[in-house]
């Protein structure tokens, strides 16, 4: 009578319950290996406040930033972006464009209201506890063209080079002056993903993001 209490007592392990222990067990590791690898990116918790991107911030990481001239002694161009516009004693801080037709002339009001966005966040992030933080004046200024542009420590300008004037999507910093670059791809979607991932490398910099 005992045996056969104990013979039915035992749990029969077939195949199809190991498969489906098997597929149980792997669920949370394909979901952490699709959001922290695959799918896109487009928000982030920056000090509590979750930021929002226009598109992702791991094509946008892949966008090159070549430092021409940066702030001396610092050797992490990111850093060194951040170390140029975000200053305690940056009074105005302007952005150059030069434009074109109106459709793409919005595209600057786009570009432009973001990097504000990752600007006045940036500086609240240096003034935590202060109720009256001081912040930069922010302007934007016209040009013919992108020669022969000046910037100060206090002064520094951020020079948004539309798709229909550029030759590859990169961020280049030239001592106080930080260039956003889109290149034409000759068609307009595209070029204004052009001009979002480099404005989002941008941002990124600012924002102290880094995709792993």
């Amino acid at each position: 009578m005992s045996q056969e209490s104990t013979s039915k007592g035992k749990l029969k392990i077939t195949p199809k319950k190991i498969l489906a222990i098997l597929i149980i067990l792997a669920i949370p590791i394909l979901y952490y290996a699709l959001t922290k690898y695959a799918l896109p990116i487009t928000t982030w918790n920056y000090g509590g406040k979750v930021v929002g991107f226009r598109t992702d911030l791991r094509a946008a990481q892949k966008i090159p930033i070549i430092e021409i001239e940066s702030i001396p002694n610092v050797n992490d161009a990111d850093q060194s972006i951040r170390d140029t516009l975000i200053r305690r004693d940056v009074q105005n801080i302007t952005f150059l464009f030069e434009p074109t037709d109106d459709k793409n002339n919005a595209l600057y009001v786009i570009e432009e209201t973001e990097l504000i966005k990752a600007l006045t966040l940036s500086y609240l992030s240096i003034m935590p506890t202060e109720l009256q933080p001081t912040m930069p004046n922010f302007n934007a200024a016209v040009v013919d063209n992108y020669t022969g542009i000046t910037a100060t420590q206090l002064n520094p300008k951020i020079v948004l080079i539309h798709p229909n004037f550029g030759n590859q999507t990169v961020v280049r910093q030239d001592g106080y002056i930080i260039y956003v670059e889109a290149k034409n791809t000759g068609n307009f979607d595209s070029n204004k993903l052009q001009f979002d991932l480099a404005t989002e490398r941008l941002m990124m910099a600012l924002l102290t993001i880094k995709i792993q």
